[in-house]
C-alpha cells in the first residue's frame, strides 16, 4: 500500500515542475512580444536629460543633512535629493550643457571634495521656474 500512495505524489510533482518550465518559456516570449510593440518602445525612450553636480551618495539621514547644508551655503543651488536604489543622492544645479556644469564644479569641490558631474533624466518640476518658457509654442 505504501508504494501506491508514493507513486501519485511523485507523478504530481514531476507534472508541476514541467508545467512551471513551460509557463516560464511562454512568459518570456510574451514579454519579448510586448517589448517589441511600437507604443512600448516609444514610451520607454528616455526623456529629456540635464547635467547636474552630484555632491553625495549614501544613507537618507546623511543625504538630508548634506542637502540642507548645500542649500544653506548656496541658496540658489537648486539642491535636490533623489532616491536611486539603494542610495540617496544629492545633486546641485540643473545645466543644459556639460560644459556649464564643469565650469561650476571647482567651486562645488571647495565645499564638497567628492563632487562630480553626472547626466541625469529630469522632470519638469526640477527645472527652475525662471528657465521655463511662459508661452510654449
Amino acid at each position: 500500500m505504501r508504494i501506491f500512495s508514493f507513486v501519485p505524489v511523485l507523478f504530481l510533482g514531476f507534472t508541476l515542475g514541467l508545467s512551471a518550465e513551460v509557463v516560464a518559456q511562454n512568459l518570456d516570449s510574451a514579454w519579448a512580444n510586448y517589448v517589441a510593440l511600437p507604443e512600448v518602445q516609444k514610451a520607454s525612450k528616455p526623456g529629456p536629460s540635464a547635467y547636474r553636480i552630484q555632491l553625495f551618495s549614501g544613507s537618507r539621514t546623511d543625504a538630508l543633512a548634506l542637502r540642507n547644508q548645500a542649500r544653506a551655503l548656496v541658496p540658489d543651488s537648486n539642491g535636490t535629493m533623489q532616491f536611486d536604489a539603494p542610495y540617496f543622492k544629492v545633486y546641485a544645479g540643473v545645466y543644459t550643457y556639460r560644459m556649464q556644469a564643469e565650469r561650476q564644479l571647482p567651486a562645488w569641490r571647495l565645499l564638497f571634495p567628492g563632487a562630480f558631474v553626472v547626466e541625469t533624466p529630469i522632470r519638469r518640476s526640477s527645472i527652475p521656474k525662471e528657465r521655463l518658457r511662459s508661452n510654449p509654442k
